[in-house]
């Protein structure tokens, strides 16, 4: 696995910082040439923008949001309201020297907000703004419709496609009000953890991106992917299709414009075999791997690595159709850390409760939850078979992990099936409910809210758990205000999850953050402790 993460100050030997160096070369995931902002996915492209496109606020090494081009803060207008108050500083300019306002970011919000936009960010329209959903269905009297639809996807596109096609009826989103060149307010009707991290707007410019745009064509702006005007640190000079490298330059304009790095070569290095040669040949200064002992020895003189945690842990989790007492003893029964000590060495957090260690409501100190069990001779009673899934195929880890689990199993005279299949089959196996049982990573996300796992209405609840309590207390953590409400009710949360037997978190791999110490000095990185992520740096190393 490739990924792009902060290189953390090492003890080595580096550039000064007069050095004439000036092209830092970074190796990279899968570029395809799309630098669009609004629907880039892949993670070279995304890793471009990150230099081009700069936010209102970044995020820290503790995961939170830290005020960045801008401020985000907000007071309560009741006790469900909450008004946001959305700034950006007043002396920022885009890469063409054209300043930066408010209606930049409101653009954002509103170009979001219209449903013929299908990229990353979609789901916009389904924070609680005040407004938004009939902006997004276009009607003032969509509640009733959608209600009478009974939630049919095909109805309803219909329904909103008529909408569109007869002019616009609703042209804007009430909650959202501009107050001046540099502010606005936005009103949320209830409390929600995550409404922050969905008011960090990437600042793009609004003159730039709606010359042709017209709401309810959303098409008009995805066919610009070479769209790069933003107000980060580089902008896009040039994209060789055949060697997958996008030419980055220095954006004069920027107010993290680099000093010594003025250009910056991102290169596609999937292909290569062996990506610590990549960087020992000097093909790239910079890359980023899963930290393995052998990833890390591979590595020779002249290179050197740290560490970060991953933003994404793993986990087995269980259908909630297995019976409860049965999911327990399974639990009880599960011990693979041995197969994970050999293939990460100690470059793995192992984890005891289900949420990622980079944020800061993770309960530290916590004692794993199952012990091993005797009981196990009671599980055929329960459950004879069982399917488990998992993704990759018969050499993956995870597949691994199965196997010795379906071996532990056998003496207790429970079958385990396992599998191992490409992302369709097992998404498809795990949303059906053909999977009773499956290994899968869980990204962080913006804030330590489960709603969307736990909660009976979740989207992402493909265990199929319906819990009272589980129900109440992602509530309360979706509504928590202050860090200490968050870990307290974080805290019951996690165990409530564990007591249900549905998750089991595995481990949380580290990142190995590689660099050429004849190019990249790391006294360049002293005041890296707030950063998370290369993108953040690249602006300041020499």
């Amino acid at each position: 696995m490739l990924a792009l993460a902060l290189v953390m100050l090492c003890a080595c030997s580096g550039k000064d910082k007069g050095s004439t160096v000036s092209v830092i070369k970074v190796g990279t995931g899968t570029i395809t040439g799309n630098f669009n902002p609004f629907y880039a996915v892949e993670e070279g492209d995304c890793a471009v923008l990150d230099q081009v496109y700069s936010s209102i606020q970044r995020k820290g090494a503790g995961n939170n949001l830290i005020n960045d081009l801008g401020s985000i803060a907000y007071e309560y207008e009741s006790d469900e309201k909450v008004k946001y108050t959305v700034t950006v500083r007043n002396d920022l300019s885009f890469s063409n020297g054209s300043p930066v306002t408010i209606d930049d970011v409101i653009f954002w919000y509103y170009f979001l907000a219209d449903a013929s936009y299908d990229g990353v960010y979609k789901d916009f329209y389904l924070n609680d703004i005040e407004g938004i959903k009939e902006y997004y269905y276009d009607d003032v009297n969509y509640a009733s419709v959608i209600s009478n639809l009974n939630n049919n996807e095909s109805q309803i596109k219909s329904y909103i496609k008529r909408n569109y096609a007869d002019g616009v009826d609703v042209t804007s989103i009430s909650g959202i009000k501009r107050v001046d060149d540099y502010t606005c307010t936005v009103l949320f009707n209830s409390r929600n953890i995550n409404a922050v991290s969905q008011l960090n707007a990437t600042i793009v410019s609004k003159a730039f991106c709606s010359a042709d745009y017209v709401k309810g064509d959303a098409g008009k702006i995805k066919a610009m992917t070479k769209l790069a005007m933003g107000c980060g640190p580089y902008y896009l000079s040039d994209y060789n299709e055949k060697d997958k490298t996008a030419v980055l330059l220095a954006n004069k304009y920027s107010l993290s414009s680099p000093s010594v790095f003025t250009k910056a070569e991102f290169t596609d290095i999937t292909s290569y075999d062996d990506p610590a040669k990549v960087i020992k040949d000097g093909k790239v200064n910079i890359i980023s791997g899963t930290a393995t002992p052998g990833f890390v020895s591979a590595l020779g003189n002249g290179v050197k690595c740290c560490f970060t945690n991953a933003p994404e842990y793993t986990s087995l989790f269980i259908s909630a159709s297995v019976p409860l007492e049965a999911r327990k003893i399974l639990l009880g029964l599960y011990s693979s850390d041995d197969i994970i000590d050999k293939e990460f060495g100690g470059y793995y957090t192992k984890l005891v409760r289900p949420l990622s260690v980079r944020f800061s409501e993770y309960p530290a100190g916590a004692e794993p939850y199952y012990q091993s069990t005797l009981r196990g001779a009671f599980l055929s009673g329960l459950v004879s078979e069982l399917n488990a899934y998992c993704r990759g195929d018969e050499n993956s880890l995870d597949y691994r992990l199965l196997s010795a689990f379906s071996q532990n199993l056998s003496q207790f005279n429970v079958k385990l099936n396992v599998k191992a299949c490409k992302d369709a089959e097992f998404n498809s196996a795990v949303k059906s409910g053909k999977a009773q049982i499956w290994i899968d990573s869980v990204p962080d996300g913006d804030t330590c809210d489960k709603y969307e796992y736990y909660n009976t209405k979740g989207k992402h609840n493909y265990v199929g758990i319906s819990d009272p309590d589980l129900d109440t207390l992602t509530q309360r953590l979706r509504r928590a205000t202050g860090f200490t409400d968050r870990k307290t009710i974080a805290s019951e949360l996690l165990k409530c999850i564990m007591e249900n037997a549905v998750e089991y978190p595995l481990y949380q791999i580290q990142i190995a953050d590689a660099y050429d110490t004849s190019v990249i000095s790391p006294e360049s990185l002293i005041d890296a402790s707030e950063y998370d992520g290369y993108s953040d740096m690249l602006a300041f190393l020499y």
